[in-house]
């Protein structure tokens, strides 16, 4: 990805969350080859609570250890949203995927994303924001009145 085109596509201020369990929104998937031009990067922007994170997935790979972590952590990924696969990158946008967070140090913190298989997902903590609104139901039906709500 050139220069120009990270400028078009825009940068959200990416920030480190603290360790936890969230729903995260995949706002935006990009793929670009690596410095080395020995494979492409996955690179996803979540968002959870108004705040950015981002994580890169190496995939696919011409040596074979990335090769396999990528398969593994995109297969993760995969399992979590509870998809049998995608077509294109970009379909995962909008989706919403459970993980554990964690901080990885090193030159700078990052953080680690474990993703939870859809199947083992847990109530949601009430701390964290949901992105799927609900409708509002109407009110039960009173004996002596029509059961329609409008």
């Amino acid at each position: 990805m050139t220069a120009e085109e990270k400028e078009a596509f825009g940068r959200p201020d990416i920030q480190v969350l603290e360790p936890g369990t969230y729903n995260l929104l995949i706002e935006r998937v990009e793929q670009f080859t690596n410095r080395q031009g020995t494979g492409k990067v996955l690179s996803f922007v979540f968002v959870t609570q108004g705040r950015h994170a981002k994580t890169y997935i190496n995939y696919p790979h011409r040596d074979e250890k990335p090769d396999w972590h990528g398969r593994r952590n995109l297969r993760e990924l995969i399992d979590a949203l509870g998809i049998e696969g995608f077509a294109h990158h970009r379909d995962l946008e909008g989706k919403i995927v459970g993980a554990r967070v964690s901080i990885l140090q090193g030159e700078r913190p990052k953080n680690g994303f474990e993703f939870i298989p859809a199947s083992a997902q847990e109530k949601k903590p009430a701390h964290q924001e949901s992105y799927v609104a609900t409708p509002p139901q109407p009110p039960p039906a009173q004996p002596d009145q029509p059961a329609f709500w409008g």
